[in-house]
């Protein structure tokens, strides 16, 4: 019975030992997976913070040269002016690729050129370049600033908000031409959706002001 006893209390232990093993294990294996999350988030910030330097480097070399920039060798993709509303102040790429939208907002391809008539449709992210777009209301200023061709210097054209609207994703009127110069910011939407790809896109259609 004694012996009996001492097995029964030898298993307890090693019983014991073995989820204290586990335990210290799994601890170890969240560590080292929270240093990877930070790891991991901190590569993401360096490199949104290094394309904001490269694309500021490309902006400056396409004001002196009077065309638009490459920010980086590889890029399929150029600097081509800037968007600010309200506080928000950023650099707008040509073509709306999800690459391209993964640095900064970016002018549709199939719309007008900044500096022309028209209407130039850009999108952006609800999460970053464009969370703030809720916080538009109608008669809100929106500020474009693009390179004047061939001249090295840039142009600045300000644009009146007319209309904010929430549309389903297949609505393509709001990118229809126009024989005026109108702004379209388009984004996803809701903002807080945990949806990769919401069915619904919020729209802030706006009208140059001429002085």
């Amino acid at each position: 019975m004694s012996m009996l006893n001492d097995m029964t209390m030898t298993d307890q232990v090693i019983t014991r030992r073995k989820l204290i093993h586990a335990m210290k294990l799994a601890t170890l294996l969240v560590f080292l997976s929270g240093i990877g999350f930070i790891a991991n988030g901190t590569y993401t910030i360096l490199k949104a913070e290094l394309a904001q330097v490269l694309m500021h480097k490309a902006w400056m070399k396409g004001l002196y040269q009077g065309h638009a920039q490459a920010p980086w060798s590889w890029a399929d993709t150029k600097v081509i002016g800037k968007i600010r509303y309200l506080e928000d102040e950023y650099f707008i790429l040509s073509g709306e690729s999800g690459r391209n939208l993964a640095f900064g907002p970016a002018l549709m391809s199939a719309s007008a050129p900044l500096d022309k008539q028209g209407n130039s449709v850009i999108a952006g992210h609800r999460d970053t370049h464009f969370s703030a777009l809720k916080h538009l209301k109608t008669g809100d200023i929106i500020e474009l600033e693009y390179i004047q061709s061939d001249l090295a210097h840039s142009a600045k054209r300000q644009y009146e908000v007319l209309q904010t609207m929430v549309l389903e994703q297949d609505r393509m009127d709001v990118l229809n031409g126009s024989d005026h110069a109108l702004l379209t910011l388009i984004t996803c939407y809701p903002f807080d959706s945990v949806l990769a790809n919401p069915k619904n896109r919020y729209v802030i259609r706006a009208a140059a002001i001429y002085q």
